[in-house]
């Protein structure tokens, strides 16, 4: 979900600090919901034994939670509050029984919530330039670098899942790949 300002409680009314907050706090429930997928997905595709790609996106959860916690602790340091949503409706794009998605499709949605985050920190940076809010600019800077690295990696592997189609030796040879990173 791209950010929309009147969906998360940025209108006109509020004064700089609470939108900037309500921003912020919209991205870690973001980094958390994607932590909250990849784990889904990591213990699916153990069950297909695919033990490699299964550890590749338990670590890319991690580094999710990392993510939430880095902008947490960010926003704590500046004076900022957050809170966030309820996790009973966050694994909603995935349904309970993942034997409807390939293994192309997890990926291609875990790259595209990668992008839809990409496009909500360049929303930030934004808001922050025209604002001339300098620590959430250089901050959230720092931040979507490693935000590209992110969308990178999953375009990589969308890649050759997709010249390796359904061919299960390719499919084996990428998953061996993948446990040794």
């Amino acid at each position: 979900m791209n950010i929309k300002e009147s969906e998360i409680g940025v209108d006109e009314e509020l004064g700089l600090k609470d939108k900037i907050q309500n921003l912020f706090e919209h991205q870690i429930q973001q980094e958390y919901n994607n932590f909250l997928i990849y784990v889904k997905i990591s213990g699916y595709l153990n069950k297909m034994r695919l033990n490699g790609l299964a550890e590749y996106f338990n670590k890319n959860g991690t580094e999710e939670v990392g993510h939430g916690n880095l902008l947490a602790s960010f926003m704590r340091d500046q004076g900022y509050t957050y809170s966030i949503c309820d996790c009973n409706t966050i694994c909603d794009k995935i349904e309970d029984d993942m034997n409807d998605y390939s293994l192309y499709d997890l990926v291609k949605l875990s790259l595209n919530r990668e992008k839809t985050n990409t496009d909500n920190i360049y929303y930030i940076l934004d808001f922050c330039i025209s604002n001339k809010l300098g620590i959430e600019e250089q901050f959230t800077r720092s931040f979507l670098a490693e935000q590209i690295e992110e969308v990178e990696k999953f375009q990589t592997l969308l890649d050759k899942l997709y010249i390796a189609k359904n061919e299960p030796s390719a499919i084996l040879m990428i998953d061996k790949e993948y446990g040794e990173k």
